[in-house]
C-alpha cells in the first residue's frame, strides 16, 4: 500500500488486469453444462465416468441450496459432498500418497499366509457378515482363538477393498513411529493433513480403516492408531468411515486400556471367527484327503485341526512324511511338541537340533524387542535363517538385515521352548523381557504344559505353582 488514496488512473490500471469470465450454467438453455460435465468426467475414477452427469447435477444442487446463504465450498467439503454419487480419482496433490498407501496395503495383505498347502478357503460367509455388521455399526471386531483365521478374513476384506481403489490398512508388526505424522514420514508420505487424506481415500476408494492384530500393537506405536480413529470420530466429514480390526478373544481387555474411549463412542459389533464348519472341513478334506480323519475325528482333535493355521502345520508335516498322518494332536501343546521335534518342519538329528537352537535364539531376541524386526547381527548364527524362511517360519523384514516370524504363533511356539529351556526358572525369563502382554499366551501354554506334566507324574512345579 502506498499510504495515499489511489488516483483514477491507478484504479484503471489495476482493474485492467482483471479478466471477466462469464459462466452460463444455471439458466434454461445454458450452453456450458456439457463442457462442465466433460471436465467432471476427467475427475472421476475410470469405472464411474458414466456418472459424470449425476455428479454435475449434485454440484448444481449444492450451488442452488447455498444461494443467498454465503455458502462456501473448499475441496475437502466438495469432495465429501459428491463422493456418495461417484468415486473420484483423488487430488493430484495427494496422488502419490494414495498410491503409496495402496502399495502398503497390498504388501501388508500379502504378508498374511492364506492357504493350507496351496488350498484357499474363502469363507465368504464371514465377509458377508462384516458387510452386514458395517451397515449398522461403525466398527467391527473380528475376534477368535489363535490360528482361527482372523487375519485371513481381514486380508480378504482388504484385497476386496483394493479392487475399488486406495485403502488404509495398518498391521501391528509393520508400524513405525509414535504418531500418525511420524508413521507417515517413515513411509514417505507427504505432510498432508490426516482429515484431508482420509476424505480423499474415502472418495477414491473405500472409507474403512483396517487394522490387523490391533491387540498386539506395541505401546510405543499405539498413538498412530489413536490419531487415525480420533480423527474419524471427531470429523463430521468422515461420518462415512468405518473401522475393521482383528484381535484375539483374550485381547479385548488390553484394547480397552488404550482405546476404551473410542470403543464406548463407536457402535461396535463383533464377528466371531470359529473353527471350520463341517462344510468348510469337507472342502478342505477333498483337497487334502490325508487330513480327513483328523478334520472329522474326535471333538478334541477337531478343536485343534479345524483351526486353519494348525491344519496348515499338520498338512506341512504330512507332505514331507506321510506317516505323520497318524499323529492326532489332543491339544496345542501336543502340536507344538510335534512341530518342535522336526526343527519346525522336517529335520532330524543334528539338523533338527541346530534349527531348534536357531529358533530359541530368534525368539529370545524377539521377546526383548517386540516392536522391532529381528536384526541378523543380534543372532548367534544365521546358518539356518534361509531354511526357516523357505519353510514359511520367517519372513524378510529387510533383506540381508532383519527378519520376523511369519506368524505370531511361530514366535509363541519358539518362545514356549525358550521358557522350557530354562526349566523351573522360566518365570525369570518373563520378568527379564519386561512381562509384555504379547507373551501372555506363551505363559498360558507353559502353564498348561506344567499342569499336564504334573498330572502324568513326570514333573511338578515347586509349591504347586504354575505361573499365570
Amino acid at each position: 500500500m502506498k499510504g495515499a488514496p489511489c488516483t483514477n488512473e491507478e484504479e484503471h490500471q489495476l482493474l485492467a488486469h482483471f479478466v471477466l469470465i462469464q459462466f452460463d450454467f444455471l439458466r434454461e438453455g445454458a450452453t456450458d453444462p456439457p463442457d462442465a460435465i466433460n471436465r467432471v468426467r476427467d475427475c472421476l475414477a475410470p469405472d464411474d465416468t458414466a456418472k459424470a452427469p449425476l455428479v454435475w447435477s449434485r454440484v448444481v444442487q449444492l450451488a442452488r441450496s447455498s444461494a443467498g446463504k454465503a455458502g462456501q465450498f473448499d475441496r475437502i467439503r466438495l469432495v465429501r459432498s459428491i463422493s456418495p454419487v461417484a468415486r473420484l480419482r483423488g487430488a493430484t496433490s495427494l496422488r502419490l500418497n494414495l498410491d503409496k498407501l495402496t502399495e502398503l496395503a497390498k504388501s501388508y495383505a500379502n504378508l498374511i499366509p492364506d492357504d493350507i498347502g496351496g488350498t484357499k478357503l474363502d469363507r465368504i460367509s464371514l465377509l458377508e457378515s462384516i458387510d452386514a455388521k458395517l451397515a449398522t455399526a461403525r466398527a467391527v471386531q473380528v475376534r477368535g482363538l489363535p490360528g482361527s483365521g482372523k487375519s485371513v478374513v481381514v486380508r480378504r476384506a482388504v484385497q476386496r477393498a483394493l479392487e475399488h481403489g486406495p485403502t488404509l490398512f495398518l498391521k501391528a508388526e509393520q508400524l513405525e513411529g509414535t504418531s500418525w505424522i511420524s508413521y507417515a514420514n517413515s513411509q514417505g508420505l507427504s505432510g498432508a493433513h490426516l482429515e484431508q487424506l482420509l476424505v480423499e481415500i474415502g472418495a477414491a476408494g473405500t472409507p474403512v480403516l483396517f487394522v490387523d492384530a490391533i491387540d498386539r500393537i506395541d505401546k510405543e506405536h499405539q498413538p498412530i492408531i489413536v490419531d487415525v480413529i480420533h480423527t474419524i470420530v471427531e470429523s463430521p466429514l468422515l461420518d462415512n468411515w468405518r473401522v475393521v480390526v482383528s484381535l484375539r478373544d483374550t485381547g479385548i481387555e488390553m484394547l480397552r486400556n488404550w482405546l476404551g474411549e473410542f470403543l464406548d463412542t463407536l457402535n461396535v459389533e463383533t464377528l466371531s471367527v470359529g473353527q471350520l464348519s463341517d462344510d468348510e472341513a469337507e472342502s478342505l478334506a477333498k483337497a487334502k484327503p490325508h487330513l480327513r480323519s483328523l478334520l472329522f475325528g474326535s471333538a478334541q482333535v477337531r478343536e485343534i485341526v479345524r483351526r486353519p493355521f494348525f491344519a496348515k502345520v499338520l498338512n506341512q508335516s504330512y507332505m514331507v512324511d506321510s506317516s505323520s498322518s497318524t499323529f492326532a494332536p489332543q491339544s496345542e501343546v501336543g502340536l507344538i511338541e510335534n512341530w518342535w521335534r522336526r526343527g519346525g518342519y522336517n529335520e532330524t538329528g543334528q539338523n533338527a537340533l541346530e534349527r531348534q537352537r536357531a529358533l530359541l535364539d530368534l525368539a529370545s531376541v524377539r521377546a526383548r524387542q517386540l516392536s522391532q524386526p529381528i536384526a541378523l547381527s543380534q543372532l548367534t548364527s544365521v546358518a539356518h535363517i534361509d531354511g526357516l524362511r523357505s519353510d514359511g517360519i520367517l519372513q524378510n523384514a529387510r533383506e540381508g538385515v532383519s527378519v520376523r516370524f511369519a506368524h505370531d504363533i511361530f514366535f509363541e511356539w519358539a518362545f514356549f521352548h525358550v521358557l522350557a529351556d530354562r526349566g523351573l526358572q522360566w518365570v525369570e525369563v518373563i520378568k527379564a523381557c519386561g512381562e509384555p502382554p504379547a507373551v501372555a499366551r506363551v505363559v498360558e501354554l507353559t502353564s498348561q504344559w506344567e499342569y499336564a506334566q504334573e498330572q502324568t507324574g513326570q514333573r511338578t512345579c515347586p509349591n504347586g505353582e504354575f505361573g499365570s
